[in-house]
């Protein structure tokens, strides 16, 4: 059976070993803005959304190019994770200016051909930082 009889998601990316694993990557062409502790950090004109599922639905995940953040506020830590479908990870620690958040966001950076789009991009903790999708931009 073909993946794509299985989860009837147009564009969806499956995980061969295990085809109701999938994920849709869309590229938002709006601006969108992660802020922390009411204030914006973080700011693209083309961001890209995860909707993922698997053994759940997850919530969608926003990644940001890796160019957005400003300089010298990602810290590369010895923490990475494997995900099947999208490869493997580095984390990083966000110096501000006041504070360190340690392994609050993360980028697949030898991600699998399939998920070769998230090259590049960094994925932020959404349980800290309020990310907002503009509609009218």
């Amino acid at each position: 059976m073909k993946p794509e009889e299985i989860t009837l998601v147009k564009n969806a990316i499956h995980r061969p070993e295990e085809p109701r694993h999938f994920m849709r990557i869309k590229v938002l062409e709006r601006e969108v803005t992660a802020a922390y502790d009411n204030k914006i950090l973080i700011r693209s004109g083309n961001a890209l959304k995860i909707q993922e599922a698997g053994m759940d639905l997850y919530d969608p995940v926003y990644y940001f190019p890796k160019e957005a953040f400003p300089e010298h506020v990602l810290e590369a830590t010895d923490k990475s994770s494997h995900c099947p479908l999208k490869g493997d990870t580095t984390y990083y620690h966000m110096n501000l200016e006041n504070e360190q958040l340690k392994n609050i966001a993360w980028e697949y950076t030898k991600p699998f051909d399939r998920s070769s789009k998230l090259k590049g991009y960094v994925a932020l903790d959404a349980s800290l930082f309020q990310i907002v999708e503009h509609i009218n931009s």
